[in-house]
């Protein structure tokens, strides 16, 4: 009798739900509306104006990215825009106190253990990361206004803001981050054992279980990966209004979670990728450039984002019935 276990290799469907296989789509629509407002308003066809564009989706795409991780394990991360606040602000604070380059190890720092403590939380309380992170959300929020009694922390060194309002020739500093960070996320989730075990867990946690994937890690990972990057957005919009501001960012983590979702990564795990997202971000902040350049208030925008983030879930959940009609 033969006792030897071989390891179980991970199932076709978890690789095949790592091709990378952008959706043509999106582009396309990003160019159909492109041209459609160039016509209408045509001071969105402007140098100036791409810039501004790129330097607003960058933020979003920052923490988009992240959220991109905890939502392949089917999970969500609500707190990634609180996060990005009072790193902000503990950054601004530090700096004031100790220089630069320590107050933006503390922001970092900060936002990893808000990641850790969410990951913890998810992985071994067995509460939803939904409710576990719409906790946090809220705590975050008060403490960012109760260290700072409601007021921005000002007085920052000019050096501090030219981290994004630098250019490298005609492309703003902080967009080349953003590619810097895009170019390594989609290394980790298509080309490491961990970016499989991250698909495997999302897609069908049991059989990933059976295959001998440690999910409570692969929570845990993917929620310190988000809050680092809830932190480096926060850095950055720290810099780009030159303050720690507790009240930054709010409703941002919803327009992440709709960026994840335009880019067909399903709201279920498992499947989609980071690429796809990029192209989300983009085509969130073109619409939402477009409305402003055309007049419409800021609380229509709202319902816009929430018409769009309804529309994006819609879609997910036709694009699963439609699978489970093929299988």
């Amino acid at each position: 009798m033969n006792n030897t276990i071989e390891p179980t290799k991970l199932p076709k469907k978890t690789k095949s739900a790592m091709k990378v296989t952008p959706n043509l789509m999106l582009p396309l629509i990003i160019v159909v509306v492109a041209l459609l407002t160039t016509i209408i308003q045509p001071r969105f066809f402007t140098l100036f104006n791409f810039q501004n564009l790129l330097i607003q989706a960058s933020f979003l795409a920052i923490l988009a990215f992240g959220q991109t991780f905890v939502m392949l394990t089917r999970n969500f991360d609500l707190s990634v825009a609180a996060n990005a606040a009072i790193v902000g602000v503990v950054t601004a604070m530090t700096i004031n106190q100790y220089g630069m380059a320590i107050g933006i190890l503390a922001g970092l720092l900060l936002g990893v253990v808000i990641g850790l403590i969410n990951g913890l939380l998810v992985a071994y309380s067995m509460v939803p990361s939904l409710i576990v992170t719409l906790g946090m959300m809220t705590i975050l929020r008060g403490l960012g206004l109760l260290i700072t009694n409601g007021e921005p922390v000002t007085g920052l060194p000019p050096a501090f803001r030219e981290i994004v309002v630098s250019f490298i020739g005609p492309i703003p500093q902080v967009v080349l981050i953003v590619c810097v960070l895009l170019a390594v996320s989609y290394y980790v989730l298509t080309q490491t054992v961990f970016g499989r075990h991250i698909y495997a867990k999302g897609g069908n946690e049991e059989a990933a279980k059976l295959t001998g994937i440690n999910v409570r890690k692969i929570d845990i990972s993917v929620f310190v990966i988000s809050g680092l990057a809830a932190a480096i957005g926060g850095i950055l919009l720290a810099s780009r209004v030159n303050s720690g501001q507790p009240t930054i960012a709010e409703g941002l983590e919803l327009e992440a979670i709709a960026a994840v979702a335009i880019g067909a990564v399903s709201l279920s795990g498992g499947a989609g990728s980071i690429i796809n997202v990029a192209f989300g971000v983009l085509l969130l902040a073109l619409l939402n450039n477009v409305m402003n350049l055309i007049g419409i208030s800021s609380y229509v925008q709202d319902i816009a984002l929430g018409v769009v983030l309804v529309l994006a879930v819609s879609l997910d959940q036709i694009r699963r019935r439609k699978k489970r009609h093929k299988t």
